[in-house]
C-alpha cells in the first residue's frame, strides 16, 4: 500500500498543473461562446415588446381587462429578460476574468 505522501496527482484524481491549465483554457472558450450568445439575445431583447400586439386582438374578442393586463405585463416581461440576461453577462466576464487569472498563477507556479 502506497503512503500518501507517495501518491501523486494523478492518483488522488487532481489534475496536474498543466492539466487544470488545459481544463481552464476549455472552460474560457466556452465562457467566450456563451457570452457571444448573450450578447445577441441583449441585442435583440427588445424584440420582446411585440408581445403589446397581442393587446389589440385581446381589446376585440375578449374582455378589455386581458388587454389591459397585457399591456401592464410586456414591460416587466422586457425589463425581467434585460435584468437575466445583463446578471449572466456580468457573470460570465467575471468567471473569464478570474479563470484567465486562475491560468496565469498556474503559470506562474510553473514556471
Amino acid at each position: 500500500m502506497m503512503a500518501a505522501a507517495e501518491v501523486g496527482p494523478a492518483e488522488a484524481g487532481v489534475a496536474g498543473p498543466s492539466e487544470r491549465e488545459r481544463l481552464l483554457g476549455a472552460e474560457v472558450e466556452r465562457l467566450r461562446s456563451q457570452l457571444a450568445v448573450l450578447e445577441d439575445q441583449w441585442t435583440k431583447k427588445h424584440r420582446l415588446a411585440l408581445f403589446v400586439l397581442f393587446s389589440i386582438p385581446a381589446f376585440i374578442f375578449v374582455p378589455p381587462l386581458w388587454g389591459v393586463a397585457i399591456i401592464m405585463a410586456t414591460p416587466c416581461l422586457v425589463a425581467t429578460q434585460a435584468y437575466l440576461i445583463g446578471m449572466r453577462r456580468a457573470e460570465c466576464r467575471e468567471l473569464i476574468l478570474q479563470s484567465q487569472r486562475d491560468i496565469a498563477s498556474l503559470r506562474a507556479l510553473r514556471g
